[in-house]
C-alpha cells in the first residue's frame, strides 16, 4: 500500500511470478518469426509464393493471438503465473516456427546447423525442466499433504 494507514484487500496482492525468459527460454526463437515477416533471406531454387503467403498469414495470426493475450495479462491489476496459459501456447508455436526457420537458414553449413540444433535442444530441455520445477514448487504444500513421509525424505 502506498499509504500505510490504508488497508488493501488481499485480492490486490499478486502471487509469486517468474519472468517469461527464465521459465521458457525457448521462446527466444519467436523473434525469428517476427524478423521473418520483415526480412526474407534470399531463397535458392524456386519459391512457392502461395506457401509463403500461407506461412505469413499463420505467423500473423499467431502473433496477433500472442499480443492480445499478453496485453490482457498486462492490464490485470492482479497477476499470477497461471495467466501465462492465455498467451504461452501461441508463443511456443511461434518459437517452434522460428526454430524451424533458423534451421532451414543454417542447413547449408553443417557446423552452424549442428551448433544451432544443440543450442535449440538445450533451450527446449531447460524450458521443460524449469517449468516442471516451478510447477512443483508452487504445488509443494499440496504434495506435502499428499505424502508427508516422501516429502520429508525429498527435503533431506
Amino acid at each position: 500500500s502506498i499509504i500505510s494507514s490504508l488497508h488493501i484487500p488481499n485480492i490486490y496482492n499478486s502471487e509469486k511470478i517468474t519472468g517469461l525468459l527464465y521459465t521458457v527460454p525457448f521462446t527466444l526463437y519467436a523473434f525469428n518469426t517476427v524478423v521473418s515477416l520483415v526480412y526474407r533471406p534470399p531463397q535458392r531454387g524456386p519459391v512457392d509464393q502461395s506457401g509463403q503467403q500461407l506461412l505469413k498469414w499463420f505467423i500473423g495470426v499467431l502473433l496477433g493471438s500472442f499480443i492480445c493475450g499478453f496485453l490482457s495479462f498486462l492490464l490485470f491489476f492482479w497477476a499470477a503465473l497461471r495467466y501465462f496459459e492465455d498467451f504461452l501456447p501461441s508463443l511456443i508455436i511461434l518459437s517452434i516456427v522460428g526454430f524451424w526457420q533458423g534451421y532451414r537458414y543454417c542447413s547449408a553449413h553443417i557446423t552452424y546447423r549442428n551448433v544451432y540444433l544443440i543450442i535449440g535442444i538445450g533451450l527446449i530441455l531447460i524450458s521443460i525442466v524449469v517449468s516442471t520445477l516451478i510447477a512443483l514448487s508452487f504445488g509443494s504444500p499440496r504434495f506435502e499433504e499428499f505424502n508427508p513421509h516422501l516429502w520429508n525424505f525429498l527435503q533431506q
